[in-house]
C-alpha cells in the first residue's frame, strides 16, 4: 500500500474533507473498526441504537484518524484524544499540536476541517430532509436576521434559515464556547450578494473573521469560518471519489472576502 504524501499546513488555508456515508460499504466499515478504531471507540459505537448512527460514528472516527495522518507522521490507529470542557476532541500527541481541526456531521455526510488557524469551525446540514424552523429563528436569531428572513419570499426562507444557522454554528464552534454564546447577540449579514459579514459586540474586530458558505451536491449546505487577517483559501477534498464527481463538486455560495478562493480535489483517505 502506498503511503500518502504528507500535506503541508499552510498559514492561510483550510482543508475541508467531505465523506458521504453512502460511499462507505460494510466491508469498509469492518476494516475501519478492526484497523483504525480504538477499543473505547468500538465500545462507544455499540451505544448507538440505530444502525445509521453507528455507521456515521465509525466513519467519523475513521475520517479523523486517517486525515490527521495525512498531515503528521503518525499511524491512523495511534492517535489519542481528549475532550475539551465543551466536548471538542483534542489530540494528545505533540505531532498534531500545529493543527486545528473541527468536525460536523449531518444525515448522509461527515465533514472535517483542518487548518493552522487555532480558531476555526465548520457546520453542515442536510437541507433536503430537515425542515426550517421559523419558530427557532424568532426565538434565537438576532433581530436583524429575523427581519432579513421575514423579508424574503416564502420559497426562499428555507435556504436562508440554514445559511444563517450553519454560519452561526460554525462561528460558535470556532470560539470553542458552545451555547454559552447567545445566538441572538451576533448577526450574519447576508444583505450583500455573495458576501458574509459578522456583526457583533461580543468580540473585538469582527472583520477578522472570514466565512465560506457552500453547497455540496443537491442536499447539503456547509459553512466554514476562521479568524485570520490574511485572505483564506478553502480547499475541498472528497474522500470517496467513486461517486459522480459532478454531484460532489462544491459550489461556493458566499464568502467574506473576494480575495479568498476555493478549489477542489479528490484524494482517497
Amino acid at each position: 500500500m502506498n503511503v500518502p504524501e504528507k500535506i503541508p499546513v499552510l498559514p492561510h488555508q483550510i482543508d475541508l474533507w467531505c465523506c458521504f456515508n453512502d460511499s462507505i460499504n460494510d466491508d469498509h466499515l469492518h476494516l475501519y473498526r478492526q484497523c483504525l478504531l480504538s477499543p473505547e471507540e468500538r465500545e462507544r459505537e455499540l451505544r448507538f441504537h440505530f444502525e445509521r448512527d453507528r455507521k456515521q460514528f465509525v466513519i467519523t472516527r475513521a475520517l479523523v484518524r486517517s486525515v490527521l495522518s495525512r498531515y503528521a507522521a503518525l499511524a491512523p490507529s495511534a492517535w489519542e484524544f481528549v475532550a475539551s470542557s465543551h466536548g471538542r476532541p483534542l489530540v494528545v500527541q505533540e505531532a498534531a499540536q500545529h493543527l486545528c481541526f473541527n468536525l460536523s456531521h449531518t444525515a448522509g455526510l461527515v465533514v472535517m476541517a483542518v487548518s493552522a488557524a487555532q480558531e476555526m469551525g465548520v457546520d453542515s446540514e442536510n437541507i433536503a430532509i430537515r425542515p426550517a424552523s421559523l419558530d427557532v429563528a424568532n426565538s434565537f436569531f438576532s433581530p436583524d436576521e429575523v427581519a432579513g428572513l421575514n423579508a424574503l419570499p416564502l420559497a426562499q426562507r428555507h435556504q436562508r434559515f440554514f445559511e444563517y444557522w450553519t454560519l452561526k454554528e460554525a462561528w460558535i464552534k470556532a470560539r470553542s464556547m458552545g451555547l454559552s454564546i447567545p445566538l441572538d447577540q451576533f448577526s450574519m449579514n447576508l444583505e450583500t450578494e455573495g458576501r458574509v459579514s459578522l456583526q457583533t459586540q461580543l468580540v473585538a474586530q469582527p472583520s477578522t473573521w472570514q466565512f465560506f458558505l457552500l453547497s455540496v451536491g443537491n442536499d447539503h449546505l456547509l459553512s466554514v469560518c476562521a479568524r485570520q487577517e490574511q485572505p483564506l483559501q478553502l480547499r475541498v477534498h472528497h474522500c470517496r471519489p467513486r461517486l459522480d464527481e459532478t454531484m460532489l463538486r462544491p459550489t461556493l455560495l458566499r464568502q467574506t472576502r473576494i480575495e479568498a478562493s476555493i478549489c477542489a480535489d479528490s484524494p482517497f483517505f
